[in-house]
C-alpha cells in the first residue's frame, strides 16, 4: 500500500465505522461492583462513507469517553466497533492499521498542537511516526493545508500561536 493512500475495502454501501453496543463503566470504590459510574452503557451507531457525525450532550454525559472508545485509548467493556468492515484490533485491522486511518480532534485546538513545532512539523509528524519520509511527510502536510485552505507558503513555517482559532 502507498503512503496516503485511501482503499475503500467493503466498498460504498459498507459503513466507515459501526459501533455496536458499546460500554464503559468505570469502578470508583474499593468494593467491585459498587461505585460504579456508567460512563458509556450501549453506545450503537453507524457513520456512512463521506458523513459527518456530530456528538452533543450535557457535561459528564460520555461523548468524550465514547470518543477516546472510539480511538482505542480506553478498552470497551464490551460492544464492537467495526471499521469498514474489518473488526478494530482483529488479524485484518491491527491497531496500528486502524490508527492510521482515523484521527481525533480535540476541543481545545491550541493545546492540541505543540507549540514548539510549526505547522507543517506538527501535520507531519503522524506520518512520520508511521514510516513516511521526512520529505514526503512534509510533501503531505503541505498538500494538506493546501486542502483546508490555509496557503502553504504562509501557513507552513508558522507556530501555533500564529494562528486563530479557526486556522489551528
Amino acid at each position: 500500500m502507498q503512503p496516503f493512500e485511501n482503499v475503500d475495502i467493503g466498498g460504498p454501501a459498507q459503513p466507515l465505522l459501526r459501533v455496536s453496543k458499546l460500554v464503559k463503566h468505570f469502578h470508583t470504590g474499593a468494593r467491585k461492583g459498587k461505585d460504579v459510574v456508567q460512563a458509556v452503557d450501549g453506545v450503537s451507531f453507524d457513520v456512512i462513507k463521506g458523513e459527518t457525525l456530530g456528538v452533543v450532550g450535557e457535561s459528564g454525559c460520555g461523548k468524550s469517553t465514547t470518543a477516546r472508545l472510539l480511538m482505542q485509548l480506553l478498552t470497551q467493556d464490551s460492544g464492537e466497533l467495526v471499521f469498514d468492515g474489518q473488526e478494530v484490533g482483529s488479524s485484518r485491522l491491527p491497531m496500528k492499521e486502524y490508527r492510521r486511518q482515523v484521527q481525533m480532534v480535540f476541543q481545545d485546538s491550541y493545546a492540541s498542537l505543540n507549540p514548539r513545532m510549526t505547522m507543517e512539523e506538527s501535520i507531519a509528524f503522524g506520518q512520520r511516526v508511521h514510516g513516511i519520509s521526512q520529505k514526503e511527510a512534509r510533501d503531505y502536510a503541505r498538500y494538506l493545508l493546501a486542502h483546508v485552505g490555509l496557503e502553504p507558503g504562509r501557513f507552513a513555517h508558522r507556530y501555533p500561536h500564529a494562528l486563530s482559532g479557526g486556522q489551528r
